[in-house]
């Protein structure tokens, strides 16, 4: 985007200065044989092309709905957290930072300055993991969205897999999509980055779950979540503004 801009101003800069410069000479009484009433078309029609590229460049930039990188000193306040096994974290894992039933802020090793969010699927009692963690609302504007993220198992003989579904009902467990938008049975042991577009939900507002439902494996790792798309325009805005914020009466309540 920023880089089509520039390349439209450098071309167009040069473009009107020789169709102005060319302009005032014949004014003047200067005769300039080499710029015909055909060149100044040209040239005209040159600029106009660059201001469009330019314009068409701005237009179709991306700009990201929801991002969320880990990094804070607890898991985020916005995300919401469900334990849907009851199952009890193996000994091995208490202490690691990683809580039962749940997804939690943990680092690959000790000494990583980078931190990531984890859930087991290995317990006192072999069993299967039912562990999910849903984003805000998220509100699509136009296709080309997509939703990123990088995942990766910590164990090379126990790989985790990793779900993803999503909602437009609501944020419970009960209102995803029974089809998940993206399944792996056994993700790798580095962090594999994912793409999964969301086109189909243009013109909605949309919870995204990630799940781990793997059966006595390890843990899965999830990192750099992001959702980004098209600018919203003004009515776009408008309407959502007007969809989701309560009519009050005169008492002051909705």
């Amino acid at each position: 985007g920023t880089s089509g801009k520039n390349l439209g101003i450098i071309f167009i800069i040069p473009l009107l200065c020789t169709i102005f410069a060319a302009e005032k000479s014949v004014n003047k009484g200067v005769i300039i044989k080499s710029l015909t009433k055909y060149m100044r078309k040209k040239l005209l029609t040159l600029a106009a092309s660059a201001l469009m590229a330019v314009q068409g460049s701005v237009c179709a930039q991306n700009v990201v709905y929801y991002s969320q990188d880990f990094q804070g000193d607890s898991k985020p306040a916005e995300l919401l957290y469900y334990d849907g096994d009851g199952n009890q974290l193996s000994d091995d894992l208490v202490g690691t930072g990683l809580e039962c039933g749940t997804w939690h802020i943990i680092k690959m090793n000790a000494g990583d300055s980078n931190k990531l969010m984890g859930s087991a699927s290995t317990f006192t009692t072999p069993g299967k993991a039912n562990d999910w963690m849903v984003t805000p609302q998220i509100k699509i504007y136009g296709a080309g969205t997509k939703l990123t993220w990088k995942s990766m198992s910590a164990s090379r003989v126990k790989k985790d897999g990793l779900k993803v579904y999503i909602s437009t009902k609501g944020y419970e467990m009960k209102d995803f999509e029974t089809d998940p938008i993206f399944s792996i049975e056994a993700e790798e042991t580095t962090f594999q980055e994912h793409e999964v577009s969301l086109d189909k939900y243009v013109g909605q507002t949309i919870y995204i779950a990630f799940v781990n439902d793997s059966y006595d494996k390890y843990v899965i790792c999830v990192d750099d979540i992001q959702v980004s798309g098209p600018a919203a325009t003004e009515a776009q805005d408008r309407a959502s503004f007007e969809v989701t914020t309560p009519l009050m009466t005169d008492t002051g309540k909705a």
